[in-house]
């Protein structure tokens, strides 16, 4: 029976319906108290006018809580209800295959999830990368699209023909600029060279990877393991750079948090213009301890003798001659 065939009873628009249903829904499940904590702090907001008697969608709330009330206790009861007798609960599905890890039993032929067992060991965190990213580069941001694809292009045929092609196209596009990169100043050279490396492990690989590859393929489970050896360095490398930003936002948080206008006077030294007095100061060494000059070049000004002082002579000059009168014309 459709609700809008209920007679007596006003149904509240789309906006206000939703609003109405929640609170009934909230209202059935965690009792009356949830609906006086509404009143009082939603007392000044009209959306919730409803809960009042006399607002005209009051019987339509009502009505959508004795429903919830209903469906709460149906469902209450049907999770006390114990399991019928005879009635077996459901068992995964057997997976075929078979697998011999740590961590697992297994039977041979079949097993199920029910048979996992977790290992209880814990598993040593690995001092370096178990999975370095040997296969991925990190490309320039600031180089273009069509620079992207000619560095690419020439990587990989420099990986499959080797030095001798890299030299013919540097001899021959010298003058190009969109082959600049060949050059070793370039910025984007490091990012050529590493496209090289990677094409080459890939085009050209190595007997130690194929070993590597051959023996992932017998068994896969080694993948799985050296995959979660490297979720457990990950984490830890993780857990360190996260400590060492903590730290490091202490310390400027502390750095922030100094005065560098406030400081306080610890200690007053007194430095005084007088000589201090004879007493305190350290006897001279004796005059048996000065070392005396023994050649020409060891004599200082200090141990040259000093000559006798000179007398003055005394010199008389003649008087200077008088002026004579001059005759009256």
């Amino acid at each position: 029976m459709e609700e809008n065939s209920v007679s007596g009873i006003i149904y509240p628009p789309p906006e206000v319906k939703t609003i109405v249903d929640k609170t009934a829904q909230f209202v059935a499940r965690n009792g009356k108290e949830f609906e006086a904590r509404i009143r009082v702090h939603e007392k000044d907001n009209p959306k919730f006018k409803f809960l009042l008697k006399e607002n005209p969608y009051n019987a339509y709330y009502e009505m959508k809580l004795e429903d919830f009330k209903r469906k709460e206790d149906v469902d209450a009861a049907a999770r006390k209800e114990p399991p019928k007798e005879g009635a077996v609960a459901p068992q995964p599905e057997p997976v075929q295959g078979t697998a011999k890890a740590e961590g697992m039993v297994v039977d041979d032929g079949q097993f199920s999830q029910a048979q996992i067992v977790p290992s209880r060991q814990a598993r040593p965190v690995p001092k370096e990368n178990p999975c370095p990213s040997v296969f991925t580069i990190a490309v320039p941001v600031e180089v273009a699209p069509l620079d992207l694809d000619v560095i690419r292009l020439t990587a990989q045929y420099v990986a499959r023909h080797g030095q001798s092609f890299l030299s013919n196209v540097t001899a021959r596009e010298q003058k190009n600029p969109q082959f600049d990169f060949l050059k070793g100043t370039h910025r984007h050279f490091q990012f050529f060279r590493s496209l090289v490396d990677a094409y080459t492990k890939i085009l050209l690989p190595s007997k130690d990877m194929l070993e590597v590859l051959r023996q992932e393929m017998e068994n896969k489970l080694t993948i799985l393991d050296r995959c979660m050896s490297a979720s457990e360095w990950q984490k830890v490398q993780e857990a360190k750079r996260k400590a060492a930003e903590e730290e490091e936002d202490k310390q400027r948080v502390a750095f922030q948090l100094i005065d560098w206008h406030e400081f306080v006077v610890v200690e007053t030294i007194d430095f005084k213009d007088e000589p201090e007095d004879e007493a305190s100061l350290p006897a001279p060494p004796p005059t048996s301890s000065v070392p005396v000059p023994h050649s020409k070049a060891e004599v200082t000004p200090a141990s040259r003798p000093i000559p006798p002082p000179v007398a003055p002579v005394r010199v008389e000059l003649p008087p200077p001659p008088q002026p004579q009168p001059q005759p009256d014309s």
